[in-house]
Order: C-alpha cells, then structure tokens, then sequence
C-alpha cells in the first residue's frame, strides 16, 4: 500500500456548492504538480486535521496561500468539525497510522453534513480575520 499513488477522495467545490467522490493521483507530472494541485487548483497547498480528528482520520488538503489570494468572487466552505472556514476548494483523504496518504474514510453524506458554504462577504461577517486578510492585500 505504501507504494500506491492514487487514493479515493472526496472533492469539495465551494463555488458550485458540492461534493464529488474522486480518485486522486498523488504523483508528480513533468508540469510537476499533481491532482491536488489541479483539482483545488494552487501552486501550493497545505494539510489541516481536525480537532476531533486522530492519527488514522481523514485530512482536508487546502490551498496554501487561499487567503492571500482572495478575489471578490472568492468562495468557502466552513467545516463545523474543525471550526474554521477554509478558501476555495478542498480535497479530503485518508491517512493510516504512519501519517501515509489513504483512502478517504467517511462517505460524501458524512461531510454534507458538516460543511456549509459561503460568499466571501458571509466569511467576512462570520470570521473576522477573512476581512482582515483581505484589506491588508
């Protein structure tokens, strides 16, 4: 398993407000990105567990650098699980014990249920530090 690159996910997309079951290729291409980096899409991305999360949970795979790139028509998607908003698209995989990238664990009905979306000017009112990041640009 260690040696497996593609990994069953669950895409979510703020601005068309859904969940898509996903199979999410983990390998680098010439262009050196990989599904993450064209799914969310970013340059760069960053890794977020939750709070009730433990070592074997599933992870929530962000763009890096969503705040600083906040448009007008940016969108979110806040996770009641972890409390916090996140900024654009968000692919969520498993991980096993070692911290190794595994299948997704909880069905797409799991996080309907946890996730709602936003406008960014929602974010703004609900999460201050949305607003600030964005003035500050």
């Amino acid at each position: 398993m260690k040696n497996r690159k593609k990994f069953k996910g669950i895409l979510i997309d703020s601005k068309n407000e859904t969940f898509t079951d996903v199979e999410v290729d983990m390998n680098y291409g010439k262009d050196g990105n990989n599904d993450v980096h064209r799914m969310l899409p970013c340059r760069t991305f960053t890794i977020s567990r939750y709070d009730g999360a433990d070592e074997t949970s599933d992870t929530i795979f962000i763009d890096d650098n969503g705040l600083l790139n906040m448009k007008e028509n940016t969108t979110f998607f806040y996770f009641a699980e972890a409390n916090c908003v996140f900024v654009g698209n968000g692919i969520i995989l498993g991980t096993d014990e070692e911290g190794n990238t595994v299948d997704v664990k909880h069905d797409i009905a799991f996080y309907k249920k946890q996730v709602t979306f936003h406008s960014l000017k929602e974010a703004m009112v609900m999460f201050p530090y949305v607003r600030q990041y964005y003035y500050s640009k």
